[in-house]
């Protein structure tokens, strides 16, 4: 008997609680909160790896040259609590390695917020901040307690939540039926040469609402850049390199399939989602480094991981490596322009 069997009857106390919670939400015995100005929740049903961060990135990039653009995070694996603004003396453990790398990609051009009540933040946003114009909320699709004037769920192509359990037997974090609420469905990390046969295939599983619209991303790999100095490595170049690649995030499959097409050989060192590092990673990591005997050989690791190494107690350490991060960028296949005019539109209403 496999362990999800036995875990089975623990989900369906789990789905219990959730609908009941729905439930409560959908009557009005709890109430979610709406705002006069657009608001965008950006999440999912699985737990992690469906690519929040670079559609986050995504449609910052769509609006803040006309807009005043505010992302709010709750900040995943910070060791503070409470509202905090970033500003350019942030660090990811301060505000947590997603809303730095937005700091990081955007600077001033943005405002990055966290807080664990998403409410309250919102609000102290809009009295501290009055210029914001838009809010893009990261990962609070089951924050109820927020009406998102727009609510878009991800689900990745390999592991779509209609193919899945509900906690602890699979991975969603609420009953499949909760995808009702979203008005966007986005199938993330597709094959870039994705057909519209299957496309279709997927639209069909999911079945959308006639209010509801589903789109399928891919993601595009950038040049390297350097985590020590102003340098970048192409990514033809790489076909020359031995690399260890260092992931602290939920999903490092992705990226390995991709370095493993253009590397020389790739070895993989895996840390847990959102790990905070310290001088003993860093040591281990060196180690592991070491071991290679290729002549040419680098580190890579994730922009988020880049994040989490730039913490001033590892600098002398990083600085010792030859570490470099790859930068992802998020492409519509097929449909790119409808979908920034459904945002557009979106915001240009509300």
């Amino acid at each position: 008997m496999s362990p999800r069997v036995l875990l089975f009857p623990f989900s369906i106390i789990y789905g219990l609680i959730i609908r009941l919670r729905n439930l409560l939400f959908d009557v009005g015995f709890i109430r979610s909160k709406s705002f006069p100005f657009p608001v965008i929740v950006v999440g999912n049903l699985n737990t992690g790896g469906t690519g929040k961060t670079p559609h986050v990135e995504y449609l910052v990039k769509l609006l803040y040259e006309h807009y005043k653009v505010a992302t709010l995070s709750r900040g995943y694996g910070r060791k503070t609590k409470g509202f905090i603004i970033a500003d350019d003396k942030s660090d990811a453990t301060q505000i947590g390695d997603e809303p730095m790398l937005y700091q990081h990609r955007f600077g001033k051009n943005i405002l990055v917020g966290v807080g664990e009540e998403r409410v309250a933040a919102i609000e102290k946003i809009k009295q501290q901040h009055k210029q914001t114009e838009i809010i893009v909320l990261d990962d609070a699709f089951q924050h109820r307690y927020v009406k998102p004037g727009l609510a878009i769920v991800l689900t990745e192509f390999r592991h779509p939540y209609f193919n899945d359990y509900l906690l602890p037997a699979g991975n969603l974090r609420e009953p499949k039926s909760g995808v009702k609420r979203a008005d966007i469905i986005i199938v993330t990390k597709c094959p870039e040469d994705l057909s519209e046969v299957v496309q279709k295939v997927y639209i069909d599983k999911i079945n959308p609402l006639s209010h509801q619209q589903v789109f399928f991303s891919s993601y595009q790999y950038n040049n390297l850049v350097s985590l020590n100095e102003d340098l970048s490595l192409s990514l033809e170049s790489l076909k020359e390199y031995e690399v260890l690649l260092m992931q602290g995030i939920a999903n490092p499959k992705p990226m390995k399939k991709f370095l493993d097409s253009v590397c020389n050989k790739v070895h993989l060192l895996r840390f847990p989602d959102h790990h905070q590092y310290n001088r003993e990673d860093l040591n281990f990591i060196e180690r592991n480094f070491n071991i290679i005997a290729s002549a040419k050989k680098i580190i890579i690791t994730t922009e988020k991981d880049a994040m989490r190494l730039r913490d001033v107690s590892l600098s002398v350490q990083v600085n010792q490596l030859p570490i470099y991060y790859l930068p992802i960028q998020v492409y519509f296949i097929n449909k790119q322009i409808e979908f920034n005019q459904h945002i557009k539109n979106y915001v240009k209403k509300n």
